[in-house]
């Protein structure tokens, strides 16, 4: 199963402790729990993604945003955040990065607001596969507790 699958799959808008999908949710974590330091939703300590997912868009890692509300957001670029859920219709409309297209990223655990899943609408990109990344604000995530 893809990524896009996984997510569309997990993209319920039910927090997931009481959801069927829970299993699933489970299965994937573990089949990422080999991928280095897991980091965690700030706000009930689910995992989102790990220190291995870490990418460079535009040769950086983060970047300091701002929306046109003047909302700045420290974001930080992963290939991957399988504890996220994608909500919203894409759209270029104040786009961050160029020749992508967003919608909003949020923990499937506790259904905060994480950041933004961007897709390419085209072929060349700098980041790992080219063609989609999240942008997750860094000051939502925390590393892993030890006893996890």
């Amino acid at each position: 199963m893809d990524y896009r699958t996984e997510t569309t799959i997990l993209c319920s808008r039910t927090v997931l402790e009481d959801n069927p999908l829970r299993a699933l949710f489970d299965a994937i974590e573990d089949e990422h729990s080999d991928r280095g330091q897991r980091l965690c939703c700030i706000h009930c300590q689910a995992a989102i993604t790990t220190e291995t997912d870490k990418i460079d868009v535009n040769s950086r890692h983060t970047f300091q945003l701002a929306n046109p509300s003047g909302m700045s957001f420290n974001v930080a670029c992963f290939s991957a955040a399988w504890g996220c859920g994608i909500y919203g219709e894409a759209t270029a409309i104040y786009t961050w990065f160029p020749g992508f297209t967003w919608q909003h990223a949020y923990c499937l655990s506790c259904e905060e607001h994480l950041g933004w899943y961007y897709q390419s609408s085209s072929e060349k990109h700098e980041n790992s596969d080219g063609q989609h990344f999240f942008g997750l604000v860094a000051d939502k995530l925390v590393p892993a507790e030890e006893e996890r």
